[in-house]
């Protein structure tokens, strides 16, 4: 429920988009629906024209107080390119960055925003994602080390089952591994999306600088949205993302001087022996709820 004070709080939700104007016309659907708040929704896309045209028509349509800005690019852009600009483009107080393929569950905007609002030592919160059932990891801790002379970075999973088992509902983290979360606009005075990612790692290079830089990360139990991603048909896209993921761990590396753990791999066989080797263990922790200690390393 939306407070007094709430009120006069200016909050812009970010959404970039591109070629899906289903998704996106059920995730605005789902924040008009289930909230009095934000102020203004952004939605930066990049489609081709006729679906950009289409997009356009819907969404005006369905907007009937005029919340919605719609800025149409006509190349296209990376993830982290078009937070970025979605950022340099509004002047909120707060900055709430969802993905097209999300729907947001009701109260989950106006929970998020009452909890940010209480605790002034939070800069940037997250929420629980549930995808097809199945509740994503709702935070991650990094951990530096050193393997064979070489400084790496790993992450440990915090789930959500473990929140609920031990009634915790706020909880600081290093690592929200996608949208939605919530940033206060002062964090973009430190640290802003590195354009120089096509497609992965930008959020792992982000919330590493927020980590360096000891701007505060959380995760709240209380609110969530339901993530229904699909495939995508573009083989050529597909090939594209293995190199912009090999790309991206490159840069990360030399930028930071630390390498994410996967890099101590020794070879695509290995890599595809460990990704199998977690949907048995993702199937394995789904069905028993929760290891004991609650985390997971990957």
């Amino acid at each position: 429920m939306m407070t007094k004070s709430m009120a006069s709080i200016n909050l812009t939700v970010g959404i970039p988009c591109s070629n899906r104007p289903e998704k996106i016309y059920d995730c605005i659907s789902s924040i008009l629906a289930g909230s009095t708040i934000p102020d203004e929704i952004f939605v930066l896309d990049s489609s081709s024209s006729n679906i950009f045209a289409d997009i356009k028509v819907k969404i005006e349509k369905l907007d009937v107080n005029n919340k919605v800005k719609i800025v149409h690019i006509s190349e296209q852009i990376s993830p982290s390119e078009a937070r970025k600009k979605i950022a340099d483009s509004t002047l909120s107080e707060y900055l709430l960055y969802l993905d097209d393929d999300m729907i947001v569950e009701d109260s989950s905007i106006e929970i998020m925003m009452e909890m940010i609002e209480k605790n002034n030592d939070i800069d940037i919160l997250g929420c629980a994602v549930l995808e097809y059932g199945i509740w994503r990891d709702i935070g991650f801790k990094f951990d530096i080390g050193v393997i064979r002379n070489s400084k790496f970075v790993s992450k440990r999973a915090i789930r959500k089952e473990w929140m609920d088992l031990h009634s915790i509902s706020l909880l600081g983290v290093d690592l929200i591994t996608q949208p939605p979360f919530l940033i206060r606009r002062k964090v973009f005075e430190s640290i802003s999306f590195d354009e120089n990612y096509k497609w992965a790692y930008e959020i792992y290079d982000f919330f590493f600088g927020c980590f360096k830089a000891n701007i505060s990360s959380y995760v709240t139990k209380d609110a969530f949205v339901r993530h229904l991603p699909v495939s995508y048909d573009d083989d050529n896209f597909k090939s594209r993302k293995v190199l912009f993921n090999k790309e991206g761990k490159e840069y990360f590396s030399s930028k930071w001087g630390v390498t994410p753990e996967k890099e101590f791999q020794k070879n695509k066989y290995v890599d595809i022996f460990y990704q199998l080797l977690w949907k048995y263990r993702k199937k394995k922790m789904v069905k028993n709820k929760i290891k004991k200690d609650g985390v997971r390393y990957n």
